[in-house]
């Protein structure tokens, strides 16, 4: 027997979504390869025209970093500082400008000019590695960078209630230094919809938001509901927290879908990222552009070489 999944109204409103943006799944359309721009072309003025064209903008994740080289923890998700330094030195020698989230946003939206060799450098979670390791080194190259926290961890070395150990995150009162620096930007890797399985069904409980995806026991009408509500949560808190207005979120997982995008972009995100390899392609003028967008996902085991490739 099928459950009841919304009113009339609200399928309505959904089936005119999906007219507009298509039925397919996952990923934002690309474009296609034949079509893609080879070189880069930087708008000076919006006065002087908008190159509709998609540009290619390298955007690097990290995620968690440790002091020692040979500390045990290091994995896909943790890397040693001094590789971190080593990279962004190689930025430097190359010649490449880090940029901030809203310059790629202004870009995309308005055609503003980009400097050349932009690249955007982000980190996930919102470890506290990022504060006192990463940050650190940014302040010193003069580097920007945007963070994206899960908001639930702010501040936490346990996971919510459970009293479960987790890698510490930094605090607000960190969040915020950081954002006073003109450095850092604060944005969203949402409020709670990055749940981690493991601790939430350590207690016999159960793990309904591992993502940000409509999941199965929820309505469409809940769904919408609970995404509205996380997003505006998690926009509140940054500004009470740092002072800035978070326009960006980084899907948890990288996992979104067309009708998840659709609703972020009506309660005001501006510009969501993926865990997608690749560079992004913002279109200059296109603000449909900015969704979805890739980014190389940064490793230990990511070479000097491969690093210069994906950036060059």
């Amino acid at each position: 027997m099928k459950r009841k999944m919304c009113g009339r109204p609200l399928l309505s409103c959904l089936l005119a979504v999906l007219l507009c943006i298509g039925a397919a799944p996952a990923q934002a359309a690309e474009t296609p390869a034949s079509e893609k721009s080879g070189a880069v072309n930087w708008v000076e003025t919006v006065d002087e025209g908008i190159l509709q064209e998609p540009v290619d903008i390298p955007i690097l994740m990290y995620h968690n970093l440790v002091a020692e080289e040979d500390d045990p923890s290091i994995s896909k998700n943790t890397m040693w500082v001094g590789q971190f330094q080593h990279q962004m030195e190689l930025l430097e020698e190359n010649g490449f400008t880090t940029i901030t989230v809203d310059q790629l946003v202004e870009f995309g939206n308005r055609g503003k000019a980009l400097p050349e060799k932009p690249v955007l450098i982000t980190f996930d979670d919102g470890y506290r590695s990022a504060y006192e390791l990463a940050f650190p080194i940014l302040q010193e190259m003069d580097f920007h960078a945007a963070m994206f926290p899960i908001g639930v961890s702010v501040g936490k070395d346990t996971y919510k209630d459970t009293g479960l150990a987790m890698v510490p995150h930094f605090s607000w009162e960190e969040a915020k230094e950081m954002a006073e620096s003109g450095l850092v930007s604060i944005q969203s890797h949402t409020y709670d919809m990055h749940q981690w399985e493991a601790f939430e069904t350590a207690g016999g409980g159960q793990c309904l938001r591992p993502n940000i995806l409509r999941q199965p026991w929820e309505t469409l009408g809940e769904y919408m509901q609970a995404l509205r509500e996380d997003v505006e949560r998690s926009r509140q808190d940054i500004v009470e927290g740092t002072g800035q207005e978070a326009v960006a979120l980084a899907y948890p997982g990288g996992l979104h879908d067309q009708i998840s995008e659709e609703l972020l972009r009506s309660y005001g995100v501006k510009c969501t990222f993926t865990i997608e390899g690749g560079k992004a392609q913002v279109t200059p003028g296109s603000e449909r552009s900015l969704y979805g967008l890739n980014r190389f996902y940064v490793k230990p085991t990511t070479t000097d070489e491969e690093f210069l490739q994906w950036v060059g």
